[in-house]
């Protein structure tokens, strides 16, 4: 799976986007936001999230913290825990 971690321009809130391996990083897009990180994810045997590669199209590579942010939307956690 890809993701881009996007940061709204207004509330600095992010927003992790998860999408399929046949998806360019660069064709996701969210309003009102700029992508600060991205590239792929696996979950593990005990639903750990691991984070590794790179977003080519975007220049952009996996930050600290990413994985406890997308770990928290595959738990529908909601956008509270974004911050």
């Amino acid at each position: 799976m890809k993701y881009v971690i996007f940061e709204d321009d207004k509330t600095g809130l992010k927003q992790p986007v998860v999408f399929s391996d046949h998806t360019v990083h660069s064709s996701i897009n969210v309003e009102r936001c700029h992508p600060v990180s991205g590239g792929f994810f696996m979950i593990g045997k005990y639903g750990t999230v691991t984070t590794y590669g790179t977003a080519e199209s975007l220049g952009l590579q996996p930050q600290d913290g990413d994985d406890g942010l997308l770990f928290c939307v595959l738990q529908n956690m909601g956008t509270m825990f974004f911050l």
